[in-house]
């Protein structure tokens, strides 16, 4: 028979602060918000992604030649 543990797992440190917050907040303004991979990119790309899936559905299957 196998036992459960009964541990609780390791807390999130109180100070998480060496990672950078990625967002804007209320306090503090990051500029990152608004770069072009996030503007422009981003957007292009999954348009790309849609039309190609909308393609690969509208798209007729290829019939096997008979000879």
């Amino acid at each position: 028979m196998k036992t459960i543990s009964t541990q609780t797992p390791p807390a999130i440190p109180a100070d998480a602060s060496h990672k950078k917050a990625q967002f804007a907040t209320e306090e503090a303004f990051n500029p990152e918000i608004f770069s072009a991979r996030r503007i422009k990119v981003a957007p292009v790309v999954c348009l790309f992604g849609y039309l190609f899936m909308v393609y690969a559905i509208l798209k007729k299957p290829k019939s096997p030649k008979e000879d």
